[in-house]
């Protein structure tokens, strides 16, 4: 059976009940006769074995790959990370990097998030596009 606590308005008398769900709660404080209420708090879990977290699951699946698997996943995550970090030029821009041209995102901006932001939203754009 569930244990319930109760605290009194009146004289702060703090007790625990213990009761079925189906039966009344008590409204009344036994010292003084003032209305009580109902404390709650938050439900508690209990883990039995090894918690099971991201990284573990992670780990465990991966030694249950085959190498061939591992490989490809390899390669695909490589790709994938090249292809985030490479920059996604406007239409019809292209960096010309056989003329020794340094891309934008290379070189070192003296921008500050402050100068940025005194930018109008277009030349925001153009700033994060092509660094000008």
């Amino acid at each position: 059976m569930p244990t319930y606590e109760f605290q009194c308005d009146n004289c702060g008398d703090n007790f625990e009940v213990v009761l079925r769900i189906a039966d009344d709660h008590p409204t009344t404080c036994d010292k003084c006769g003032a209305p009580i209420y109902q404390i709650y708090y938050a439900p508690m879990a209990r883990v039995i074995g090894s918690p099971m977290t991201v990284g573990s699951l992670a780990e465990r699946n991966t030694q249950k790959m085959s190498k061939e698997e591992l490989a490809k996943r390899a390669e695909e995550y490589k790709t994938r990370k090249e292809d985030v970090m490479s920059p996604h030029l406007p239409d019809g821009m292209t960096i010309d990097t056989d003329k020794g041209e340094i891309p934008w995102w290379k070189k070192n901006s003296k921008k500050t998030t402050k100068d940025i932001l005194k930018m109008t939203p277009e030349k925001q754009k153009k700033y994060i596009m092509i660094g000008e």
